[in-house]
């Protein structure tokens, strides 16, 4: 049997990579990375690696994460699942006080031939699905048989998921109430065989239906109508209070409780979240959950704001299945791409994050400045300073973008998107044990 390294030599040893302006374009001549079968339910994963050698066999080892895309269709039903949805992955996690229960690391750093720096790998499959204006809707399958529909989010937006997943949302939250830890503002799919277990362990990774965060993790804005009747919307989605604090981007003494419905069971809700425009009105009790219950949980974020990183190198990487050449349209589709995640990152954090997306920047990653927060009284919550009272009693309005919309030609060849978001799905073991979530999600969508 090979070694790992070995393994990793010969397989690099069979692709080829080059630099396209601010692009890596990583050529596989065999087809394995690609290979559904050679990697039954982790082509992501394999492809993310494979991204990930081929761009350090061109460049150092400086970026905190990579954005991969491939040219492959993936139109048989092989990628079904697997391959075409986009997903992230941590493949390294250093800040601790952030997660509960999260996911094990799928694979070693050196597996993507990162020695140091690389943290986290956004695969966004085939680039034939993604539309040409970043800023347009995106698409997830209708169900099994085919077809789409829109699941609430911009392109642009699905990149900022699948890069939050470093994160979010593996958060619970205790009230010190006696009933320990909860998960209210995460979607639970509430399947009848999981009743018994912990509310948290049956949550997944985004946030309930039924929760005003508008964030890019699902959830929606939700505007109190009164008389225990709510008013569900969607629009414009960026990091939201709670995430930025998570990531590291804003402290604890200024996160606003988060808003959350409780319709009754106690558990959060899975739905795909609203679009621009969309509205619902659900009933339900009114919570407000502040940021001390989501420390008395997990403890406290280490490192604090401001001592956190703030400023994330990225490299866009474009991977070609064998026998494919990557076309000028191709590489100017993913190049708006990076451009777009650099301007829309800084809305989505409030300015309080950046991104760097040059290939050989010459300068230091450029860090947002600190923000003093505003004067306020507080009270400690298990050591904790806390606003006093709860912020934004009613909901604000959607966040309006800072940013004109990107627009670029159609590229030639690509076809209409299909697949959605894997939101790290990604390997056998794992899809397995998340069955049940899945196809209770599916159904709700029909």
């Amino acid at each position: 049997m090979l070694s790992f390294s070995v393994h990793i030599a010969l397989m690099m040893s069979l692709s080829a990579s080059r630099v396209e302006g601010e692009l890596v374009v990583v050529e596989d001549l065999t087809g394995q990375p690609h290979d559904a079968a050679a990697n039954p339910g982790s082509v992501d994963l394999a492809l993310c690696a494979f991204a990930g050698r081929g761009l350090y066999a061109v460049k150092p080892d400086v970026y905190d994460a990579i954005v991969v895309f491939t040219t492959h269709p993936m139109t048989e039903p092989a990628y079904t699942v697997f391959g075409k949805t986009p997903a992230g992955y941590a493949v390294r996690q250093t800040d601790r006080g952030v997660a509960y229960g999260s996911f094990l690391i799928r694979q070693p750093p050196a597996a993507y031939g990162s020695a140091a720096e690389l943290d986290h790998c956004a695969y966004l499959g085939p680039l034939r699905q993604w539309p040409a204006s970043p800023d347009a809707p995106f698409e997830l399958p209708a169900g099994p048989l085919g077809g789409t529909q829109r699941m609430g989010l911009t392109a642009i937006e699905v990149l900022g998921h699948e890069f939050g997943h470093h994160w979010l949302m593996y958060a619970g939250h205790d009230a010190n109430d006696g009933r320990g830890l909860q998960a209210l503002f995460r979607a639970d799919a509430r399947d009848p065989d999981r009743a018994d277990q912990p509310k948290v362990s049956t949550a997944d990774l985004h946030y309930s239906h039924l929760a005003g965060s508008l964030s890019v993790m699902f959830g929606n804005t939700i505007v109190p109508l009164g008389g225990g009747m709510f008013r569900l919307e969607g629009g414009p989605r960026k990091y939201g209070a709670l995430d930025q604090y998570l990531m590291g981007l804003r402290g604890a003494e200024e996160t606003p409780p988060l808003l959350v419905i409780d319709d009754g069971s106690q558990r959060g809700l899975q739905g795909t979240p609203l679009m621009t425009g969309q509205t619902q009105v659900v009933s339900g009790r009114r919570v407000d959950i502040p940021v001390g219950d989501v420390i008395r949980a997990l403890g406290p974020r280490v490192p604090a704001y401001p001592a956190t990183q703030r400023c994330f190198r990225f490299a866009f990487v474009v991977v070609t299945q064998p026998g494919h050449t990557a076309m000028p349209a191709e590489l100017a589709l993913v190049d708006a791409y990076r451009r777009r995640w650099e301007s829309w990152f800084s809305f989505a954090t409030d300015g309080r994050g950046s991104v760097d997306t040059r290939l050989s920047p010459s300068d230091p990653c450029p860090v947002t400045p600190v923000d003093t927060p505003p004067p306020a009284t507080e009270v400690a919550v298990d050591g904790v300073p806390l606003p006093v009272e709860p912020v934004g009693v009613e909901s604000p309005a959607p966040p309006v973008m800072t940013q004109p919309p990107l627009e670029v030609p159609e590229p030639e060849r690509l076809g209409k998107l299909k697949p959605g978001c894997g939101c790290g799905f990604g390997n056998a073991a794992a899809w397995l044990l998340l069955l049940p979530l899945a196809v209770g999600a599916w159904r709700r969508r029909r």
